[in-house]
């Protein structure tokens, strides 16, 4: 029911680009309100579903630290598993969102750059899970990435996460010089992966742009 609502929703909004595109003249359609509200409610859900196995992810590495393996690093990396799941939800739902204003162009842009957001919210999961095996193949001296290497599965993913956020949102909603702060915090963590005590490192540059992204949303205009 799901899926034929999306297939709906998007053939919708594809007859009303070509029928657009038929008649230059014309001001650029705008994205009805039902569709608006659907794609909000449609994507704001599968975010939480994706971010839900960022979470899962987390609670692998506490299991695995406390039954099987008492290893140290399992419990940091259990707990920077929440913290970035948490900041990866509230960086996405900090800004009230509205598509009905929007033209046909923008929304295309909104829904399909979303396949960047959730794949990366997707690949950070499975970062913490890789780096939660790396942690207990080196525990056990087996043959297996190094932890350092498997943090850059993390580090790369949380960066294409919000290098997403801003291609869909945060480039229109912010003045320049402030969208371009999330870019940067992008590159640095990003970059975080190579240094010691990962994922440690990326966490504390998430939270800040987390931290930056807030004030610039309760900025008054």
């Amino acid at each position: 029911m799901t899926l034929t609502r999306f297939l709906t929703t998007f053939c919708t909004a594809i007859k009303e680009h070509y029928n657009h595109a038929q008649s230059r003249y014309q001001p650029p359609p705008r994205l009805p309100p039902g569709i608006a509200s659907t794609l909000l409610s449609g994507f704001g859900l599968l975010n939480i579903i994706v971010l839900g196995e960022v979470l899962l992810s987390s609670t692998k590495a506490l299991e695995v630290a406390i039954v099987d393996e008492w290893i140290g690093a399992l419990f940091i990396l259990a707990g920077c598993g929440v913290v970035i799941a948490f900041s990866m939800w509230w960086l996405y739902f900090c800004q009230a969102e509205s598509l009905e204003s929007v033209e046909i162009n923008r929304a295309f842009v909104w829904t399909y750059g979303h396949f960047f957001v959730f794949a990366a919210g997707a690949f950070v999961g499975t970062g913490l899970e890789l780096m939660g095996e790396a942690l207990v193949a080196r525990q056990e001296a087996v043959d297996f990435l190094s932890p350092q290497t498997a943090s850059l599965a993390i580090t790369w993913s949380i960066s294409l996460y919000i290098f997403g956020l801003w291609f869909v949102r945060d480039r229109y909603h912010l003045p320049s010089r402030d969208h371009v702060f999330l870019l940067f915090f992008a590159v640095l963590i990003a970059l975080s992966g190579f240094l010691p005590y990962p994922p440690v490192p990326a966490t504390v540059l998430l939270v800040a742009c987390l931290a930056v992204r807030l004030r610039n949303s309760i900025r008054p205009s």
